[in-house]
C-alpha cells in the first residue's frame, strides 16, 4: 500500500509539471484607431448621379400612397465614412467596407438625405421624415428615418466645410483620431 501511496504522489508531481495554463493578461486592449487621413483617402467611388430616381422607387414600392406623398431631395449626396459594429448586418450585407478592425467594419458612402410626407392608412398625412439614404456605387441603403434630422444635419455642415462625415456606430470598438 505504502508503494502504491508513493508511486501514486510521484504520478501527481510529475503530471504538474505539465500544466499549460496560461497566465491571466492584467492589461487592457489597445483600442483600434482610424485616421481621418485614412478616411479622406478611402475610395468612395461615383458619385451617385441616379440617386434621385433610386429613391423615388424605394418610396413607390414602400409608400401606402406615393402618388399623393410630398418629396423633398434638400441634401445632394456627400461623402460619408460610416462604421458599425459587426454586430449590425444591414451596411455590411449592402456595401464592401474599406477597412476593418476587431468587432468593427468602415464604410466609404455617400449619403443623400430626403423628406417625405405621406398620407397613412386614414387618408392624413403624418408630417414631414427625414430618411437617409446611402450610396456605394450602383447599390444603396436606406436605415429609414430615425435619427436622420440629425445625421442629416451634421453631414451637410461637413460638406459646407469640404471635410467628410464621421458617423461612428463603432463607438467604443473604434478610436477616430486626426
Amino acid at each position: 500500500m505504502k508503494k502504491f501511496i508513493i508511486y501514486s504522489l510521484t504520478t501527481l508531481a510529475l503530471l504538474s509539471g505539465c500544466s499549460t495554463t496560461k497566465p491571466v493578461a492584467t492589461t487592457k486592449p489597445v483600442l483600434d484607431t482610424l485616421s481621418m487621413k485614412q478616411i479622406h483617402s478611402a475610395n468612395y467611388g461615383a458619385y451617385p448621379s441616379n440617386y434621385q430616381s433610386s429613391v423615388r422607387q424605394h418610396l413607390q414600392r414602400n409608400l401606402l400612397d406615393y402618388d399623393s406623398a410630398k418629396i423633398e431631395f434638400y441634401m445632394k449626396p456627400v461623402k460619408v465614412f460610416y462604421t458599425t459594429t459587426l454586430a449590425f448586418d444591414g451596411f455590411l450585407s449592402a456595401f464592401k467596407s474599406s477597412h476593418e478592425g476587431e468587432n468593427w467594419a468602415g464604410f466609404p458612402v455617400y449619403l443623400a438625405c430626403v423628406n417625405v410626407n405621406a398620407k397613412n392608412t386614414y387618408g392624413g398625412y403624418t408630417g414631414w421624415q427625414t430618411y437617409e439614404y446611402y450610396f456605394q456605387g450602383d447599390t444603396w441603403y436606406t436605415t429609414g428615418s430615425a435619427g436622420s434630422s440629425y445625421t442629416c444635419t451634421h453631414a451637410a455642415q461637413s460638406a459646407q466645410s469640404k471635410d467628410i462625415y464621421v458617423i461612428n456606430g463603432a463607438t467604443h470598438k473604434l478610436k477616430i483620431v486626426p
